[in-house]
Parts: C-alpha cells; sequence; structure tokens
C-alpha cells in the first residue's frame, strides 16, 4: 500500500475551486482557520460557551470538533452552532460532557492565556488558548510570523503540555 503525500495548502485551495492567496498560503493559513475562530468566538460571546476546552478545525467543508463541555445544553449549543454554520457539509463531533476533566483544562487553558497575556511583545496581539487534556491550542490573529512562533513557544513551555496546535492567523509580514 502506498502512503499518501500530504496535499500542500495551494494544492488543496485550487482543488475546491478557493482563490489561491499566496501570502496565507506561505503561511499554511486559509480563511478555514479564521472562520473557525469566528465560529468558536459566536459560542462564546453570543452562547456564554467557555471555549477553553474546545477545539474546532474546518477543512474543505468537514468540521471537527473535539473536547467537553459542563452540561447537555452547552453540548447542544456547540452541535447546533457548528452545523448550522455556512460552508458546513459534513460535522465530526466528539465533545463529551465532562465537568471534571473540563475544570483542569480550563485551570491549564488560563494559565497558559495569563503567560501569553504577560508577554510585552504579544500585548497588542489577539491571542486566546484552549486546551483539550494536555494538548494546547492557540489561536487568533497576530501581525508577524516571529509573534506567531514565540506564542506557540511559550504555551510549549507552560509546564504539563504534551503538544502545541498553533492556529494563529499572521495578517501581515
Amino acid at each position: 500500500m502506498a502512503a499518501s503525500k500530504k496535499k500542500s495548502p495551494r494544492k488543496r485551495a485550487a482543488a475546491r475551486g478557493a482563490p489561491v492567496d499566496d501570502h496565507l498560503l506561505f503561511l499554511d493559513h486559509s480563511s478555514e482557520d479564521l472562520f473557525a475562530s469566528q465560529l468558536l468566538e459566536e459560542l462564546e460571546f453570543r452562547h456564554g460557551v467557555d471555549v477553553a476546552t474546545i477545539d474546532l478545525r474546518v477543512r474543505d467543508g468537514l468540521a471537527v470538533a473535539r473536547g467537553s463541555v459542563s452540561d447537555l445544553e452547552e453540548l447542544e449549543v456547540v452541535r447546533e452552532t457548528v452545523q448550522d454554520a455556512g460552508g458546513i457539509t459534513d460535522l465530526t463531533f466528539v465533545v463529551q460532557v465532562a465537568p471534571d476533566r473540563r475544570d483542569a483544562d480550563r485551570d491549564r487553558a488560563r494559565h497558559i492565556q495569563e503567560i501569553l497575556d504577560g508577554e510585552p511583545d504579544l500585548a497588542a496581539e489577539s491571542i486566546f488558548a484552549a486546551c483539550v487534556g494536555r494538548k494546547v491550542i492557540v489561536r487568533g490573529t497576530v501581525r508577524t510570523l516571529l509573534k506567531k512562533h514565540k506564542a506557540g513557544l511559550l504555551a510549549l513551555r507552560a509546564g504539563d503540555v504534551a503538544r502545541v496546535a498553533n492556529r494563529l492567523v499572521v495578517l501581515s509580514e
């Protein structure tokens, strides 16, 4: 069985008929990264869901939601918000009700958020940390690639972190 090669961002965008933005593709970003961040912001600010323990990825119309919520009401709000979003054709939903685990993840996310907020170089940036288990998801926007890497490294060094998914989008370079 031959190993399949992962398509480059340029080829993925071209295959789905999306306009190719060289700057964003160079940094391996797409409008889908921003779309996922906007959905999480909607959950947090419009519905009052604490998204510090939710990971959301959108690629080629497929949304993958992982993490934990406090109760069944939050679970349904997350599912409905993602399903009803325009452009989502399929949803893989692995979000569970787990108040105990959620508390530990939320505390870790707050600790990492404090570290990021306390870094003078990142003070003017829009960076948000979330945790699912020992995985940290850093999302939002920054102005330079250096700030993106710095935020990821700070999150990784925060302690008891296995890996960091750095989903920061660089707005200009």
